[in-house]
């Protein structure tokens, strides 16, 4: 398989997670773990693709912010907000276990909106860099 299809399927499972998320946010009541759990599984997606097209296995890791430092070694991506990057990280495990913390319905939309733009951000800038090399 050339690695153009492969990273196109990191970005495809990347993009089924977004839309799964944006699907749910127009249920009620709002399934907000859920909904943000798939969020960061987008965002994670997006920058382990970019370990793929560098011939570099994905770190098995969830922590967005470790994965910025990662790919901070071998590609500079300007213009990241890691402040996303830190509100979306507990999503992937903190917040899908029985807890104390309260999320509110607002704080989810906003992370969805935030979400939206960064998986953007991300997808073009990989296709540009994907399709730029040829």
């Amino acid at each position: 398989m050339q690695l153009e299809q492969i990273v196109a399927e990191w970005l495809a499972k990347a993009e089924m997670d977004l839309s799964s998320a944006m699907y749910l946010s127009k249920m009620k009541p709002l399934p907000k773990e859920i909904i943000g759990f798939h969020f960061q599984q987008a965002i994670e997606k997006c920058m382990k693709s970019l370990f793929v097209y560098f011939n570099k296995e994905p770190p098995r890791i969830h922590n967005l912010l470790t994965l910025k430092q990662m790919l901070d070694e071998f590609i500079s991506i300007p213009n990241i907000d890691i402040s996303i990057l830190a509100q979306l990280t507990p999503f992937a495990v903190e917040f899908r276990y029985p807890m104390q913390i309260e999320l509110e319905d607002q704080y989810v939309l906003e992370v969805l909106d935030n979400t939206s733009r960064l998986y953007e951000y991300f997808k073009v800038y990989i296709l540009n860099i994907l399709y730029s090399n040829k």
